[in-house]
């Protein structure tokens, strides 16, 4: 029986949060970790918790909790913004931009070995198929 396009993007996300997790270890990261950290490295090293939900396509306590776990761990700090008392900011620590750095390179890296023997213009309509799936599902 041939498989259905869903149960391969399930096998794909699961081996790339499998492979990613062991990666970030070392840096006592989670995927989900490295995902803020890099959208935050990416808006300059400040952002608000509104933001990061919005970007991860998460709620707003799963935001919490990344960002309580990851200021335990000395990656962020996080205080209420003196403008508008409603907005959290959250900042990278130095601890934490020295891996933001990195960590682009490794999406890079990472994105290459995944999409290696399609060319660019392969790479861009994939990512447009993927898109258009995401939004019919959305």
């Amino acid at each position: 029986m041939e498989q259905k396009v869903g149960y391969y993007i399930k096998l794909i996300n699961d081996k790339i949060k499998t492979k990613a997790d062991y990666d970030l270890k070392s840096n006592n990261l989670t995927l989900s970790q490295s995902r803020v950290l890099s959208f935050i490295h990416q808006h300059g090293g400040e952002t608000t918790q509104k933001e990061i939900e919005d970007n991860l396509k998460v709620a707003h306590p799963t935001v919490v909790g990344l960002v309580k776990r990851m200021e335990k761990h000395g990656f962020l700090i996080s205080f209420f913004d003196p403008n508008n008392g409603r907005n959290k900011i959250v900042k990278l620590t130095p601890k934490a931009e020295v891996i933001g750095n990195n960590m682009a390179q490794v999406i890079d890296s990472q994105e290459d070995k995944m999409l290696k023997g399609l060319s660019e213009e392969e790479r861009k309509q994939f990512l447009y198929y993927l898109v258009e799936i995401y939004k019919n599902i959305s």
